[in-house]
């Protein structure tokens, strides 16, 4: 059974190519991932969510042309490392990570979590070292990939990798996967997507908390111009833009943007 879901996750990333959404023919590059409701492709290959909602807003506020790309989320973080001009969302901040990008944030955060089947009495866990006793599917190379392996979970035996949430909640729902890291707002997301009930699945121990969600931005743009983003971010929130956004798009599912 495990090796049904390894060639799974092989054959998914082999065919899974980046997706653009372009806004500006110049302007900056905005690399993001696949993960409903924050950022994610609609039916009409339209990337939008919230958080891309929220960056969009911004960035007209500031006069800033953009683009932005759509791939797995390894790909788009060594992109906006090596990149000017260039900017990635949904980017959790954490003190490694710190030095890297100058950030403009934080933007639309949640609880993250690692969730087991309802039915699944069988896995408890009252620490998260606990999880080694179990396959547990996450985000390759995303902020909790590390923190797995230093758990002392092994790549390929009972740490499943997948490009995104997408891929791993199918096989998770069949009972083929114990755990997957998921939060409280991606996970309703996720179950309303595969006609699941919310039921069905519970919270089996919360993850550690990072400082939110961010615009992480190459560390060559100025100084001043992050400030002004910070800024206009700000005003965002106090002027109820912002909540709006996140209102809309955890209400249910959809398939257009805040501002279509």
């Amino acid at each position: 059974m495990m090796m049904k879901i390894l060639v799974s996750c092989l054959l998914a990333m082999s065919v899974y190519l980046p997706l653009y959404a372009k806004e500006a023919e110049n302007g900056i590059t905005i690399f993001t991932e696949q993960m409903a409701p924050y950022n994610y492709l609609n039916s009409q290959k339209q990337v939008i969510g919230i958080n891309v909602d929220i960056t969009k807003e911004l960035f007209k506020r500031a006069n800033i042309a953009y683009s932005i790309e759509l791939a797995p989320w390894k790909r788009s973080y060594k992109n906006a490392l090596n990149t000017k001009n260039s900017a990635i969302i949904s980017t959790a901040y954490t003190e490694k990570r710190a030095n890297l990008f100058k950030w403009v944030g934080p933007i639309s955060s949640s609880k993250g979590y690692l969730y087991k089947l309802a039915s699944r009495r069988d896995i408890q866990l009252t620490q998260l070292k606990d999880s080694a006793n179990y396959t547990v599917a996450v985000i390759r190379g995303g902020v909790y990939h590390r923190t797995f392996l230093e758990l002392g979970l092994l790549e390929n035996k009972n740490l499943l990798l997948f490009s995104n949430s997408n891929e791993y909640i199918a096989p998770f729902l069949q009972g083929k996967i114990d755990l997957i890291l998921g939060s409280d707002i991606v996970m309703p997301h996720l179950l309303n997507t595969h006609n699941a009930q919310h039921n069905e699945v519970v919270e089996a121990i919360k993850m550690p908390d990072f400082k939110g969600n961010y615009i992480a931005m190459h560390p060559s743009f100025a100084d001043d111009e992050i400030a002004r983003l910070n800024t206009l971010l700000v005003q965002m929130k106090r002027d109820g833009s912002f909540d709006k956004i996140v209102t809309y798009y955890k209400k249910k599912p959809r398939q257009r943007s805040f501002f279509n």
